[in-house]
């Protein structure tokens, strides 16, 4: 591998939306205890906010290599403002109370909700990370990307 590999954006693109399949299925393992009931294992809510965090590091670096191949419609549609508000509010927690950009953004559009929750939809057919971000459609999109970015590179 040459010095600039890493460094090109394609494959960063590939890379990171190959990491946000990858964090969905930690995500979703995660949630899946052997044995023990959830909130007798130690450190489970621990490791699911972990998780999730993770996630949405990984989403953020997906959004931001796909604008640098032009590839920025994601960052405009619904979920990828969303992914960029939820990513902001976790990363800097510690200004959750502070009426200031992120913060403030999630509190004003969705003032009952919480971005630090994972919340499990009605039949147990999905999560939604933050009550906004549906984690299949998230998977769905990334598996999308990866394709199109595989497609390009080999068309």
């Amino acid at each position: 591998m040459s010095s600039t590999e890493p460094l090109d954006p394609l494959r960063q693109a590939k890379r990171w939306a190959r990491a946000v399949i990858w964090q969905a299925e930690r995500l979703r393992d995660a949630l899946q205890p052997p044995g023990a009931p959830n909130g007798a294992r130690p450190g489970f809510f621990d490791r699911i906010g972990i998780e999730q965090h993770f996630l949405l590091t990984a989403c953020a670096q997906l959004l931001r290599a796909l604008e640098a191949v032009g590839q920025d419609k994601v960052l405009a549609a619904p979920i990828g403002q969303h992914l960029k508000v939820l990513r902001n509010v976790r990363e800097h927690w510690d200004e959750w109370h502070v009426d200031k950009r992120s913060p403030l953004r999630f509190r004003t559009q969705w003032p009952n909700r919480s971005p630090f929750s994972l919340t499990r939809t009605e039949g147990d057919q999905d999560l939604l990370l933050g009550e906004i971000v549906s984690l299949a459609e998230l998977e769905d999109l990334a598996k999308h990307i990866l394709d199109d970015l595989s497609a390009q590179e080999h068309g």
